[in-house]
């Protein structure tokens, strides 16, 4: 049978996945040197368990009860350059546009935290019905909307600030396209400012006020404050990371008081730094306090008012 020139294409076979930093890492070429793939391109898989008596020991070449290589498998071959996709489409997974063609045509998942699926679904096709297809699904929170992204139950969401950073640190996401009020990427952003009464300042625009303030610095020290949020982008991650960034605020020297208390550390040392008279609204089962309680100083809450 001439299958090479009577065909419906060609698929690659099963094979070992990873991480792409997993890649040229001392625990890969451990990995490499154990396969007998250090120094040649290809090997033998091997034949049995490997003489192992145990009972409970399965065949490595049985996928089912042990979820490696197949029955079939008789070599083993390293994929060279595994992280270009060039290589991996050209090379090894030669279908891949075949596959791509009929994904295509699955629609585009959405996630949000807010609203309803109908609202966004309606959205979404009246704006881009000709375009693309989509739907949608709700999750609790825009953190679990990132999870949904990462275990590939959905395709894209917004998220903003905090969120943003979460998606990159923590779930190894990437922002694709920005809000903007320009055409100019840097008009992707928006400014965070703290307010004051004028005659709280030093200087203004050069002038001399007499006020104690004379920056986003030391000289606030055990001021009145009110935080729009805890852990608000504008309220709380800007000016209390920039305070801490510059060393005005010490995390490490309230951790340990903060650990005792059931606190996080940023709370702990915003109180401490304000000398309890500061107010941040807004609870959370991520802090300040550990588990949701409220906390705060008892009569911070009245700063906000």
């Amino acid at each position: 049978f001439k299958y090479e020139d009577c065909n419906t294409g060609k698929s690659a076979s099963n094979a070992l996945v990873s991480k792409e930093d997993f890649v040229g890492t001392a625990r890969y070429n451990q990995l490499m040197a154990a396969l007998g793939l250090s120094y040649k391109a290809d090997a033998s898989a091997p034949i049995d368990n490997g003489g192992i008596t145990n009972t409970e020991a399965g065949d490595v070449k049985d996928e089912d009860t042990v979820g490696l290589w197949s029955s079939d498998t008789s070599f083993l071959n390293r994929l060279e350059d595994p992280t270009s996709d060039e290589a991996f489409k050209t090379n090894f997974f030669t279908a891949f546009n075949q596959f791509e063609e009929i994904r295509n045509t699955d629609k585009l998942i959405v996630c949000i935290s807010k609203g309803t699926t109908g609202a966004c679904e309606a959205a979404l096709d009246s704006a881009y019905a000709d375009l693309a297809p989509f739907t949608c699904i709700k999750e609790d929170s825009d953190d679990e909307c990132l999870q949904a992204i990462k275990s590939n139950k959905a395709d894209l969401t917004v998220v903003g600030g905090n969120q943003l950073f979460t998606a990159f640190e923590r779930y190894g996401l990437a922002a694709i396209v920005a809000e903007s009020s320009s055409t100019d990427l840097g008009d992707a952003s928006y400014w965070g400012v703290a307010l004051t009464k004028k005659a709280m300042c030093k200087t203004v625009d050069g002038a001399e006020q007499g006020g104690p303030i004379t920056g986003l610095d030391e000289s606030l020290r055990g001021k009145k404050a009110c935080h729009t949020g805890y852990r608000k982008t504008s309220g709380w991650y800007l000016p209390v990371g920039k305070l801490a960034d510059e060393g005005v605020m010490d995390f490490d020297r309230w951790a340990g008081e903060a650990d005792e208390e059931g606190v996080r550390v940023d709370a702990e040392t915003v109180e401490k730094f304000w000398d309890d008279n500061v107010c941040a609204p807004g609870t959370t089962a991520g802090g300040p306090k550990l588990g949701g309680e409220i906390y705060g100083s008892p009569g911070g809450g009245g700063l906000c008012k």
